[in-house]
């Protein structure tokens, strides 16, 4: 049997002497390639999460032209791999974002270190979306930069939520602000076992202010029965503690 871990030079020498000892030896060879498999069932795997990753993956080399994008990136942007192959990711830029912070994301990725931010691209088609990208450098062995990749969500319906979500509490805030009728915003405190033992004031509206002769930068934050100790097993405070319980109103 041959040690084919040998170099190249002592194998040779090997065959020859053992050819001068018998030509008609068959030689076979043998190496330990459990490693190796393992190392390849490891790389698939890998490839087969990035390539059904539910986000964008985008590879890109120290220049920062595009090697690599999944599918999910195809599907998001509309763009084909062979159309960014190449070409830098600024082709999804929307011109929204001031140039100074892609200059401190190059500045963060090529000193090592992780860069993470919101990107509001556009896709092939002109359509606006938001991102929510991680963007890191491959480091090889020797501890040098040999890519970046960047890990990229969609998160444009959040947004859009989140927007939704603003507009609407800005136009309660002016509802209940004009409104001539008192309101007020608590929220309960529980003790150990759960039960209900007090309110924090949390918002009042003009009216309620003048109600109760307060002023609302005095009065958020506060609990409620320091604020009203005799409220205690009055009717208004036993209202309160039944909204919580049954989560119901009554007129």
């Amino acid at each position: 049997m041959i040690d084919i871990d040998k170099s190249k030079e002592e194998l040779l020498q090997e065959l020859q002497e053992l050819r001068k000892e018998n030509e008609s030896l068959k030689i076979a060879y043998q190496k330990d390639i459990s490693d190796r498999k393992r190392a390849e069932s490891e790389v698939l795997k890998l490839s087969q999460a990035v390539e059904q990753s539910p986000v964008s993956v985008i590879i890109t080399n120290l220049s920062g032209n595009i090697e690599y994008v999944n599918p999910k990136f195809v599907e998001l942007t509309g763009y084909s791999i062979n159309e960014v192959l190449g070409k830098k990711p600024s082709i999804l830029k929307s011109g929204e974002l001031p140039q100074e912070e892609y200059q401190k994301l190059w500045q963060t990725i090529i000193s090592g270190k992780t860069w993470r931010g919101e990107f509001h691209n556009r896709k092939k088609n002109g359509d606006l979306y938001w991102e929510f990208a991680t963007i890191s450098p491959i480091i090889n062995e020797e501890g040098n930069i040999i890519y970046f990749l960047a890990v990229k969500e969609d998160v444009t319906d959040r947004k859009q939520a989140e927007k939704e979500l603003s507009q609407i509490q800005s136009h309660f805030r002016v509802a209940q602000e004009m409104s001539p009728d008192g309101f007020t915003i608590l929220h309960p405190i529980r003790n150990e076992i759960g039960e209900v033992i007090d309110f924090t004031w949390v918002y009042e509206n003009q009216a309620i202010a003048r109600i109760n002769g307060t002023d609302p930068n005095d009065v958020i934050g506060k609990r409620l029965l320091e604020l009203f100790p005799t409220h205690i097993g009055t009717p208004v405070y036993e209202s309160f503690l039944k909204v919580v319980e049954t989560g119901k109103t009554e007129i």
